[in-house]
């Protein structure tokens, strides 16, 4: 299915909107701004970001009318219907994402790869997969044991549930896929941003769940409730009612779009921080997106209390780094004067990547995922879903998954462990690293190889996604990369995933590939006929896996973390546990730069949890 058959199949209904109707569609907005010149002069708080987190932190600063809040968004407020339509905004909308493009990567024979991210209001929410879980409470327990006293998981939990509404499925579809779930233990509260099943399921992905099960994979009741391993059911970030994506916009902004203290800019860039006395930050010189150059329309806000970078894990960094903050070296380089050497920022890059097998399934159940190619089906299924909000379109990217701890990887996961325990970290990190990040990478690998070594957390990821074929996805690598402002351009990041740098990496993919390949051969598939294309049985050893892989593997599903870690200064934090800065006065962030560790799941439904959290430790620290 190309981007653009679904463009053409959307546009042709879009016409048809009026006589189809739809439940929910996106209000108009009288309040917005796009000048600087209707903006006050300054602000009790200015957040850098419209996207999941700048928007849900917005939310609930102003909720309670006492406090004035100016967000500067880089990317638009998407007019255009179609961003709510379940599994099309990821394909559809390449004008609304950033698409950098990285440095030659090594690990994978010096090939570049591409970092996305959303560039419009709502973020990496308005144009993601919608899958809406969650990692083990395990994942979060590392955050802790990296010295971040309450966000583990008993810590995080709350604001989890905070976050959401969740809506079980109907009885019928309950019955009819077996899905399971847990509502006490994981959800129970009545939160902004919705998470349903939707009321379409692919009989192939159904076919796979229960593949997967006969092969001996624990079937879990609920995911979400901190036991993310194993084999289960999880939501999408869909609003049951409309069957139309849930996401930070229509949840954190659209509701309050009349609050005379929260204001919203699109189209301008956020250059750089201003700082006063004693590193303490005053304010943020901003420009439209398109500006020429021209000083005379670049514009500093000042905040009373506080800047909040919600630019997420490209940007974030690179606000710091062009404000004077970062790796001492790489602000030299670009001769920008040194405010604070912060060693950490822009290091510590982690990102889940992904390796695809390609597989025929002979036996393939009707309808299946892959008819969505014929532009005929494709139209007919959004005719059913404009006209009754049912059918292939709700269906957004797959409700089910395999999180496999390494020992159901592989019965050789404990020398794994112990090759990792003897190596010289230094020799697989990147060489610009400051002593302090590794002394941090060191205590990383250290709380990493034992979740290795844990039945409780996820190191690989299966998501069952109703494809004939299959896909590993590493939740846990021992790689690490860097986001850096670029000497030449600042506004543009040089992007280094180090993907595949070290070779623990690179043998845990090739023992999920045989895992994946045994499962599939396995009489616990035989229902699918499935035959393997790629790479096909002539890649049998594990050096012919290991070059296949080298080949194949993307570095980045899109889930970057970690380039403003949330850990002490002695070991390259660059934000405490309350999310200030080091070395710095009123300035915090509160996106997925700050993960420390990247947690086993997709990220939406954690960067809101973190959001949350990070809200009311802002209006506790300022309070009046």
């Amino acid at each position: 299915m190309s981007a653009f058959e679904i463009s053409r199949a959307c546009k042709i209904f879009l016409l048809l909107l009026p006589t189809f109707g739809l439940a929910h569609p996106v209000q108009k907005v009288a309040h917005i701004k796009t000048r600087a010149d209707q903006l006050h002069d300054s602000y009790d708080y200015i957040i850098v970001g419209g996207g999941t987190s700048g928007l849900t932190v917005a939310d609930r600063l102003t909720e309670d009318g006492t406090n004035s809040v100016l967000v500067v968004e880089y990317g638009p407020l998407e007019a255009n219907l179609e961003i709510l339509t379940p599994a099309i905004g990821l394909t559809n909308f390449p004008a609304d994402m950033y698409n950098y493009t990285s440095l030659p990567q090594p690990g994978i024979r010096n090939q570049t790869a591409v970092l996305r991210g959303g560039a419009i209001v709502g973020g990496g929410s308005a144009v993601n997969s919608m899958f809406f879980d969650r990692g083990s409470a395990e994942d979060y327990d590392n955050w802790e044991r990296l010295g971040n006293p309450g966000w583990g998981w008993k810590g995080i939990l709350p604001y989890f549930q905070k976050s959401v509404t969740f809506t079980p499925p109907s009885t019928e579809l309950e019955t009819s896929f077996n899905i399971t779930y847990n509502m006490n233990a994981a959800y129970g509260k009545s939160g902004p941003v919705h998470a349903s099943y939707p009321p379409f399921q692919w009989p192939t992905a159904i076919a796979m769940f229960r593949g997967w099960k006969d092969f001996g994979i624990k079937v879990q009741q609920e995911g979400a409730s901190g036991t993310a391993y194993g084999l289960f059911w999880l939501p999408a970030s869909l609003n049951p009612d409309s069957q139309t994506r849930s996401y930070s916009r229509t949840a954190h902004y659209e509701p309050y779009i009349k609050r005379p203290n929260y204001h919203l800019i699109t189209g301008y860039h956020a250059n750089k921080m201003v700082f006063a006395a004693g590193m303490r930050a005053q304010g943020v010189e901003i420009e439209p997106r398109d500006n020429s150059g021209s000083p005379q329309n670049v514009t500093t806000i000042t905040a009373k209390y506080e800047i909040i970078l919600a630019a997420g894990s490209i940007q974030t960094p690179l606000i710091l780094q062009r404000s004077g903050i970062g790796p001492k070296k790489i602000l030299q380089s670009a001769g920008i004067e040194v405010k604070l050497d912060l060693p950490g920022v822009g290091q510590n890059l982690q990102d889940h990547s992904v390796q695809g097998i390609g597989y025929n399934f002979t036996k393939n159940p009707l309808p299946n995922r892959d008819m969505l190619s014929n532009s005929t089906y494709l139209a007919d299924a959004l005719a059913e879903y404009h006209q009754n909000k049912t059918g292939p379109i709700t269906g957004a990217d797959g409700c089910s998954g395999v999180f496999l701890p390494l020992p159901d990887v592989t019965p050789n996961f404990q020398s794994l462990i112990d090759e990792a325990h003897t190596q010289n970290v230094s020799q697989y990190l990147p060489s610009e690293y400051d002593p302090t990040v590794v002394k941090g990478f060191e205590a990383q690998k250290r709380i990493l190889l034992s979740s290795f070594a844990s039945n409780t957390t996820a190191i690989i990821e299966v998501p069952l996604l109703g494809r004939s074929n299959s896909g590993n996805i590493n939740l846990k690598p021992l790689s690490r990369g860097s986001i850096n402002i670029n000497p030449a351009d600042t506004s543009i990041p040089v992007i280094d995933f180090g993907v595949l740098t070290n070779p623990i990496d690179l043998k845990v993919n090739i023992e999920a590939f045989k895992l994946t390949r045994k499962v599939y051969s396995s009489s616990a598939m035989a229902h699918l006929g499935p035959i393997e294309t790629s790479p096909g049985g002539g890649v049998a050893t594990d050096e012919d896996i290991e070059k296949w892989i080298r080949t194949v593997l993307l570095p980045s599903a899109a889930h970057p973390c970690g380039t403003s870690a949330m850990m002490p200064i002695e070991i390259g934090g660059v934000v405490g546990s309350d999310l200030l800065v080091h070395g710095v006065k009123r300035l915090s962030v509160v996106d997925a730069s700050i993960m420390p560790l990247v947690p086993g799941t997709h990220l939406s439904a954690t960067v809101y949890a973190v959001a949350e959290k990070a809200a009311d430790i802002i209006k506790q620290r300022n309070a009046h």
